[in-house]
C-alpha cells in the first residue's frame, strides 16, 4: 500500500511575488518577508532576528540555500531560536543598503548573501556572508555558529545589545552622508575637482588587460568611461580616449561577453575580462549600452555601434517581456551549476560543428582539451572553456592568411551554429522581476542608441518599456519601484524617481514630444518633495515620514551611478531645458552639501562630476521653426551624429508655441527669424546671433 504523501507546509514567503522569495516558500525554515509582524513577533517571544539577504541571479546565495537552508538540523535550529527573515535586495534596497554598510563596518565583510543576526529593534550585531555548513579551517561552519549566537543570546544578552546599539548608530553615521568630525576636506566644489577625479582613474587604469585599478574581480564600471569620453570631449586629452579604446575593446573581446548569444555578464574573476561571473544584470546591458553608444559618437569607430547593437540584440530577445518592460536579471546557475549553460568542452564543439569549423573554433575562441577555465575550488583546469577572443577577427584572418569578409561568414556560422546547440540546454533562471529604476537606464540607454544609429526599433522600444512604467507602475500619482506577477511592491526610492526623470529627458531629446518632457518636470516636483533635504540639500534615498531603519543619503556610485547622482543631473538637465533657476539653484546647492566627499574620493563620485561638468561645460541649442521642416530635421540628424555629451537641445515647435511656454517659459525669447528655422547657441547664460542656416550651426558648435 502506498503511503500518502502529505503537502508541504507553506511559510509566509508564500503570497510574495519576488522569485528569489518564492523559491524559498515551501522551505524547512519558516521565513517572514521584511515585515512589522516578523519584528513584533521576534520582540514577544523574545527571540533574536536572522536576516539572510540575497536575490535570485546570485550564485552564492543559491549555495547558501542548499547547504544550509534545507538541512533538517540547520531549520530546527534557526526555527526553535531565532524569527527568520528573507530579503531581496532588489526589492529593499534601503534594507540591503543599512545592513550592508553596517557588516563593512564592523565586520569589514561585503557581499552576498549578507547573513544578518540582529535584535527585535533592528540592530544588528553579527554578519557573515557565504558560510558552508561544517567547521571548516578551523572556522565555525553555519550550523555551530547558529548554535553559539542563540547561546550568546541568551547568556551575555547585555553585551550583545551594546554591541548592536554602536554598530547601529555607526551605520546611521555613514548612510546620512556625513564626513567624520575632525576630518579637513574642501567643500567647495569647482574645476579642480574634475581634474582630480581624471587622474585617479587614469593612475588607475590597467593599460595592459582594460579596466580600473588591476586587482580582480574586475567590473567594468561603464560611468568611469563615460568620465574618461565626456572630459575627452572638451579636454582632447588622448590618454582618456585611448584608454576607453582599451577597455571597451576587451571587454569585447572577453569571457564577459556572451561571444555567442551577447550581452555582458556581471564581472570578471581574473584581470583580462576572460573567466567571468556569470549573471548577467539589466543595469550593466544599459550602462554599457550608454558607453559604446557614446564611444562610436566619439571615435566613428563601427565596432563599438556592433557592440551596442548586440548589446540590444540580447536584451531585446532575452530579457525583454511580453509587456515590452524589462526582466532585473538572469541567473549564474543553470542545472544547480555556476556557469553551465556557457561552458563547452572540446568534444562538444567538435560534435556541433564539421571538422573544419571546429579547428577552426578553437582558434578564434582559445578552446583546448585541458579547458581554459580554472575551477575556483579545485584551483585547476576541469576541462571547461569559457569563449573568448584574444585577438579582433581581423588581426585573426591576417594570421590565417584568409580575407577579413571569409572569415568574418564562418565565424557567424560557427556562432549560430553553437548558439542552435546552446540552446538545448536548461537555460538559466531568469528573474522576472520589473524594476522602474533599472528599466529607467535601459529606456534612457535605448534612446540614446536611438539617436547615434538611427534605428527606429530601438527609440520604439523605448517608448513601448516607458508607457508600461506610466500605465503599470504610477499608482495615486506614486511612482513603485517593484513589479511582478501583476503587483507592485515598494514605493518608489530616489533611483526609481531620478532614473525616470532622466529617461523621459532622453526620450523628450529623442522625440521632442512635449508628453515626456511634461511628465519629467511633474516627477521631478514629487522627487524634490519626497527626497530633498531643505536643510542640508542633496537627496535621501528613502522618503520622507516613513517608517524605516536610517535616512539615507547616498553621494558615492556603485555598480551603476546612485540616485543623487542622477536626481542632481536631472535639476541641470531640466534648468537648462526650461530656464527654471530654483533647479539650478538646488543643484549648486547639492553639489556643495556632497563637496567634501566628492572631494574625499572624487573617482567615486564620477557621474556626480558629471552632472557639475554639464552645468559648468554644457551648451544650450534652441531651435525655432515647424518641427517637419526638412531643415530642422536635418539638424537634429547632425546634431544626434555629433559627440557633444553636455548639450541639450530644445525644439520650439511653432504649431505647439504656446504649450512648450507653459512648460518651457524661457521659449518666449526664440522666434523663428525670416521665415526660416532658426537655431540659437547659448552657453554659461550666453546666446550668440540666431541664425538660419545648417552649415553656420555645424561650424559654430565645431562639428
Amino acid at each position: 500500500m502506498q503511503t500518502e504523501k502529505k503537502p508541504k507546509k507553506a511559510n509566509k514567503l508564500i503570497n510574495e511575488k519576488s522569485p528569489y522569495l518564492r523559491r524559498l516558500a515551501y522551505s524547512k525554515i519558516f521565513w517572514y518577508p521584511w515585515s512589522r509582524e516578523a519584528f513584533e513577533i521576534a520582540g514577544k517571544e523574545d527571540k533574536p532576528v536572522f536576516i539572510s539577504i540575497g536575490y535570485n541571479s546570485c550564485y552564492w546565495c543559491h549555495v547558501m540555500e542548499k547547504e544550509n537552508f534545507e538541512s533538517e538540523d540547520v531549520a530546527e535550529l534557526l526555527n526553535k531560536n531565532f524569527i527568520c527573515i528573507k530579503v531581496d535586495r532588489e526589492e529593499l534596497p534601503e534594507v540591503d543598503n543599512f545592513y550592508m554598510a553596517c557588516a563593512q563596518i564592523a565586520a569589514r565583510i561585503s557581499g552576498w548573501p549578507l547573513n544578518v543576526f540582529a535584535t527585535p529593534e533592528k540592530k544588528p550585531f553579527h554578519f557573515e556572508t557565504y558560510l558552508p555548513k561544517e567547521n571548516l579551517y578551523g572556522k565555525l561552519g553555519f550550523r555551530d555558529l547558529v548554535k553559539r549566537i542563540a547561546e550568546v543570546w541568551k547568556e551575555n544578552r547585555e553585551n550583545i545589545e551594546k554591541r548592536a546599539e554602536e554598530v547601529f548608530e555607526a551605520g546611521k553615521s555613514v548612510l546620512s552622508g556625513k564626513i567624520s568630525e575632525g576630518m579637513v576636506i574642501k567643500s567647495e566644489v569647482d574645476d579642480e575637482i574634475i581634474k582630480s577625479a581624471y587622474e585617479q582613474l587614469i593612475l588607475n587604469f590597467d593599460y595592459s588587460y582594460g579596466g580600473f585599478f588591476i586587482a580582480a574581480p574586475k567590473f567594468p564600471t561603464p560611468h568611469y568611461i563615460l568620465f574618461l569620453l565626456r572630459t575627452w570631449s572638451y579636454t582632447k586629452d588622448e590618454r582618456a580616449i585611448e584608454a576607453c579604446r582599451i577597455i571597451l575593446d576587451k571587454l569585447r573581446l572577453g569571457g564577459i561577453f556572451d561571444q555567442l548569444g551577447y550581452g555582458f555578464h556581471r564581472y570578471s574573476v581574473d584581470r583580462e575580462w576572460k573567466l567571468p561571473h556569470f549573471e548577467k544584470m539589466l543595469y550593466d546591458q544599459a550602462m554599457l549600452l550608454i558607453a559604446y553608444s557614446e564611444a562610436y559618437l566619439a571615435t566613428k569607430e563601427e565596432k563599438y555601434k556592433r557592440v551596442a547593437e548586440q548589446i540590444i540584440e540580447f536584451v531585446f530577445r532575452e530579457m525583454r517581456s511580453r509587456e515590452k518592460a524589462f526582466y532585473s536579471s538572469i541567473s549564474a546557475i543553470s542545472d544547480g551549476e555556476e556557469g553551465s549553460y556557457y561552458f563547452w568542452t572540446e568534444e562538444e564543439i567538435c560534435n556541433a560543428l564539421s571538422r573544419e569549423e571546429a579547428e577552426l573554433a578553437k582558434k578564434i575562441f582559445s578552446i583546448s582539451y585541458e579547458g581554459n577555465f580554472v575551477d575556483p575550488l579545485e584551483k585547476r583546469t576541469v576541462g571547461k572553456n569559457v569563449l573568448y577572443l584574444k585577438k579582433e577577427l581581423p588581426e585573426l584572418a591576417k594570421e590565417l592568411g584568409i580575407s577579413e569578409g571569409e572569415l568574418a561568414g564562418k565565424y557567424e556560422s560557427i556562432r549560430k551554429k553553437l548558439i542552435r546547440e546552446r540552446e538545448k540546454r536548461s537555460y538559466p533562471e531568469l528573474d522576472y522581476k520589473i524594476l522602474a529604476d533599472w528599466n529607467s537606464l535601459m529606456i534612457a540607454s535605448l534612446a540614446i542608441a536611438y539617436r547615434a544609429s538611427g534605428d527606429n526599433a530601438y527609440l520604439k522600444a523605448a517608448e513601448e518599456a516607458c508607457s508600461f512604467i506610466i500605465k503599470n507602475m504610477i499608482k495615486d500619482n506614486e511612482l513603485y519601484h517593484s513589479y511582478a506577477l501583476g503587483e507592485l511592491k515598494s514605493k518608489g526610492y530616489l533611483d526609481d524617481y531620478a532614473f525616470f526623470v532622466y529617461a523621459l529627458i532622453e526620450l523628450y531629446h529623442s522625440t521632442f514630444d512635449l508628453k515626456y518632457l511634461e511628465l519629467a518636470l511633474k516627477l521631478c516636483e514629487r522627487m524634490l518633495k519626497l527626497f530633498y533635504d531643505d536643510e542640508e540639500h542633496g537627496f535621501f534615498f528613502t522618503r520622507k515620514n516613513e517608517e524605516e531603519i536610517a535616512r539615507q543619503k547616498i553621494t558615492y556610485d556603485s555598480s551603476y551611478p546612485c540616485g543623487n547622482s542622477f536626481a542632481i543631473y536631472d535639476l541641470v538637465l531640466l534648468s537648462r531645458i526650461t530656464g527654471n533657476m530654483s533647479y539650478n539653484e538646488k543643484a549648486m546647492q547639492s553639489f556643495k552639501a556632497a563637496g567634501k566627499e566628492m572631494n574625499r574620493i572624487p573617482y567615486a563620485h564620477s557621474f556626480l562630476i558629471n552632472a557639475y561638468a554639464s552645468a559648468r561645460y554644457g551648451s544650450e541649442i534652441i531651435i525655432a521653426g515647424e518641427k517637419e521642416d526638412e531643415s530642422i530635421k536635418k539638424a537634429l540628424e547632425l546634431l544626434n551624429k555629433a559627440y557633444l555629451p553636455y548639450k541639450v537641445v530644445v525644439l520650439i515647435d511653432e504649431n505647439e508655441r504656446e504649450k512648450i511656454s507653459k512648460l518651457i517659459p524661457i521659449a518666449e525669447n526664440f522666434k523663428m527669424l525670416n521665415s526660416k528655422a532658426t537655431f540659437y547657441v547659448c552657453k554659461n547664460h550666453a546666446c550668440r546671433a540666431p541664425i538660419n542656416e545648417l552649415k553656420e550651426l555645424a561650424e559654430l558648435l565645431g562639428i
